[in-house]
């Protein structure tokens, strides 16, 4: 503490001293040449505070009681000058100094912690304005981030470095770095260290010919140690070279002809080896104003410990367009996809028909899309790997791509996988399943998967030992603005149409067809939509469904805003018993409502106060009822806010209530 104060007033001194030499660069008419010089500063004062409150009750019971209260305080400094001339050495330079307090009670266990906040970022350009320059820099922060009534994650970060470039027609660039970094939770301590490099050169000389080089570097040295003295050991290196290039050619009318290409090839070793190889060509010709053709041909390979896909795609297609109605898209495509004892073949043809017209009633624009596809899908084992890039927010179930997964062989991990999530009521996640599909949700409030993180799921699923299938997808969506209204009605069919020629079932064809039907309006800040759908499948129960939305928007002087909105959605699950969906569990009724006031009390004084509520039942049962109020003033280089929440809460057999306070004080200099 005493160390940090005493930094604490050296850096407030040396803000004194940028001001003196400030006003001493004030004069008649500067010397065209100094040896050192300060052109701008600026500071900021601040303190942060949050307070919150949380209890529920399961059964009837407390079952948990929690508050959490957290200040920090601190000083950033930062300064920009220069060393004899601003094109011989021009510097940047940030310093961040603070303190942190926070305390967690739960049911009655108190967990005080203190810690410090300490950063700084120092840079500089040698030459900035010749052909060939050169950055310096060093940055070091040491921050400590908060978790809603948990214990918070330390987190120490180095990095420092230099990045030579060039500039021209054949620009270049080099970056050599070193990144420390030191985290602790209550869960886990991970030190990683990592040498970067980084070249980059690019072709420019002609805007018809561009191409561009990248090698990247990085070598790491990470090790994660747990509560109870384990350990884990996580060395990696990877190379990972890229080359993109954009070539134009033949003549200028009606468009230039196009060829861009991109390769990838990628290199990594050590607790999680893998390998990436990527070719992605394009080719478009422009034949008339009305006719063009394009081509493509992709490759990927994508190989790990466990994994071997390989992906090799052909497609060759058109453009025309019909006076100023239509536009024709026709493709045919084929993939050729390799995984680990087996594969799946995939060809067809594809066509897109888009179509606009103003009629007496209004304009009418309509698009079909139609398809069809031969799919064979063969493996020795019976079983695949399959790995989906999933977004979790709230407690929202998300479902993963393919049906009939393994049971057991779901695992759930970081996108760089070195954190691997646990299952549980009372651990990260929590499966469900619908149908022949699994979905991932969120659980509260001991989960460590951030809000709106995303996560990488990688499972098994059995396939058939050879089976041949014919894929035929539809789409047609229509819309008319009716003329001189602010209405619109609407209507879309989808249907996917899935036939077995020959082989086993796989089990994951899932012939469905959708038909939505709906009207909306929008007229002088108020909106509303209605819709009707009705979903068949075969692997999920079919459902019928109603919804619709209502919107307000209004200026009501010039300084008072208001919103208001609602939703609500009926959706009826058909055939629930088949699918093994439990009576009450058969539907699922959604609404919504919220509203909000933006308020300027006068030139220095903000309010911003809101209400939402969201409540679900059937199917998944929660609701969530929020008010919010936020406060903002400012007077010249001096800020205040302040915003309060207090909701209330239900997940399934659990109630709660959560209140919480934050506000910010700062004065800028």
């Amino acid at each position: 503490m005493k160390q940090t104060y005493s930094i604490l007033i050296l850096a407030i001194l040396a803000v004194g001293a940028l001001q003196t030499a400030a006003v001493a660069q004030e004069g008649p008419a500067p010397a065209p040449v100094r040896p050192f010089a300060i052109t701008s500063y600026s500071g900021e004062l601040y303190v942060d505070g949050d307070m919150r409150r949380q209890s529920e009750k399961s059964g009837g019971a407390t079952t948990i009681s929690q508050q959490e209260t957290m200040l920090e305080e601190g000083l950033r400094l930062q300064g920009q000058g220069y060393i004899y001339h601003p094109n011989l050495f021009d510097m940047f330079g940030m310093i961040n100094l603070g303190e942190m307090q926070e305390e967690t009670v739960v049911n009655g266990l108190n967990t005080p912690m203190r810690g410090h906040l300490r950063g700084y970022n120092l840079s500089g350009v040698f030459l900035k304005e010749k052909p060939i320059s050169l950055r310096v820099f060093a940055m070091s922060n040491s921050s400590i981030t908060s978790r809603e009534f948990t214990t918070p994650v330390t987190t120490d970060r180095t990095d420092y470095g230099f990045e030579w470039f060039t500039k021209g027609r054949l620009p270049m660039r080099l970056l050599a770095e070193r990144l420390t970094q030191h985290e602790v939770s209550d869960q886990r301590t991970d030190d990683r260290t990592t040498d970067h490099l980084r070249y980059n050169v690019a072709d420019r000389r002609s805007n018809d010919h561009i191409t561009e080089f990248t090698w990247d570097r990085e070598k790491v040295a990470e090790t994660e140690s747990f509560p109870g003295g384990s350990s884990l050991s996580l060395p990696s290196t990877k190379d990972e070279f890229t080359l993109n290039t954009v070539q134009q050619f033949g003549p200028a009318q009606p468009n230039r002809n196009r060829f861009n290409g991109q390769f990838r090839w990628l290199d990594r070793t050590g607790f999680f080896p893998e390998q990436g190889r990527t070719a992605d060509l394009g080719l478009e010709l422009n034949h008339t104003k009305t006719l063009a053709t394009f081509y493509r041909l992709f490759f990927d390979k994508d190989q790990t410990d466990t994994t071997d896909n390989r992906t090799t795609t052909a497609e060759a297609g058109f453009r025309k367009k019909i006076y100023e109605s239509l536009d024709i898209t026709g493709r045919v495509a084929g993939t050729d996809q390799q995984f680990i004892d087996g594969f799946d073949k995939r060809f067809g043809g594809f066509l897109t028909l888009d179509y606009r017209k103003k009629t007496g009633i209004g304009l009418f624009t309509s698009v079909l899309n139609i398809g069809r596809e031969q799919e064979r899908e063969s493996s020795g084992t019976g079983t695949r790997t399959i790995t989906d890039t999933i977004t979790l927010t709230g407690v929202t179930p998300v479902q993963l791509s393919k049906p009939n997964i393994v049971a057991g062989s779901i695992v759930v991990t970081s996108l760089d996988r070195t954190i691997t999530y646990v299952e549980g009521p009372t651990a990260d996640y929590e499966l469900t399943t619908l149908g022949a599909f699994t979905r991932v949700a969120r659980v509260l409030p001991t989960t460590t998967i951030p809000d709106g993180g995303q996560v990488l799921v990688t499972y098994n699923i059995e396939v058939p030992k050879d089976a041949t299938w014919m894929n035929e997808p539809l789409n047609w969506d229509n819309r008319l603005r009716i003329k001189n209204t602010p209405f619109s009605v609407f209507y879309n069919f989808r249907e996917l149409e899935q036939e077995l020629i020959k082989g086993l079932d796989p089990g994951s064809l899932n012939p469905s067809r959708a038909q939505l039907f709906g009207a909306d309006m929008d007229y002088k800040g108020f909106s509303a939509e209605i819709e009707h759908e009705i979903v068949d499948q075969l692997l999920s129960p079919p459902t019928r469904a109603n919804r619709g939305r209502v919107g307000y928007n209004r200026r009501l002087d010039p300084n008072t805003d208001l919103s208001l909105g609602a939703s609500v959605s009926r959706l009826v699950y058909q055939n629930p018993q088949a699918f093994g969906i439990l009576p009450g569990r058969d539907f699922l009724n959604s609404e919504a409502l919220f509203a909000r006031l933006n308020m300027r009390l006068n030139q220095r004084t903000t309010l911003d106060i809101g209400g939402e509520f969201n409540k679900n039942d059937g199917q998944q049962k929660d609701s969530l009822a929020r008010l919010t109020a936020r406060l903002m003033w400012r007077y010249r280089q001096l800020e205040f806010s302040l915003e309060a929440k207090d909701s209330l809460y239900t997940r399934e057999a659990t109630t709660g209530n959560e209140q919480s306070v934050f506000f910010k004080l700062s004065r800028r200099f």
